[in-house]
């Protein structure tokens, strides 16, 4: 099967998935019917959205930080899954950052 003949079945069984979820999204929707929301509700509501972005936002804070300040070069040298070659092997640290 050639590449892009792969992507679109891919991309075409994605799209279907979508479509479902979406389907039923709807039905369970229509089904519930009229449904009643106090203010408490809508304050946990509003509260739980907020935390949620502001966790998204920390932690995507503090993966940009980590990365900018180097603290994931050594992880990144020690090249868990890849076949150690004869001249990487004798080396023990991590090469020099530029600055």
């Amino acid at each position: 099967m050639s590449r892009s003949m792969r992507s679109l079945v891919i991309g075409a069984a994605l799209f279907g998935i979508l479509a479902l979820s979406i389907y039923y999204a709807a039905v369970t929707w229509v089904d519930l019917g009229e449904v009643a929301l106090g203010w408490f509700g809508w304050l946990m509501l509003l509260l739980g959205s907020l935390m949620a972005l502001a966790l998204g936002g920390g932690l995507m804070t503090l993966v940009f930080l980590s990365a900018r300040r180097g603290h994931d070069d050594a992880h990144h040298h020690q090249s868990v899954f890849r076949r150690p070659t004869p001249d990487a092997s004798d080396r023990d640290e991590p090469p020099a950052r530029r600055p």
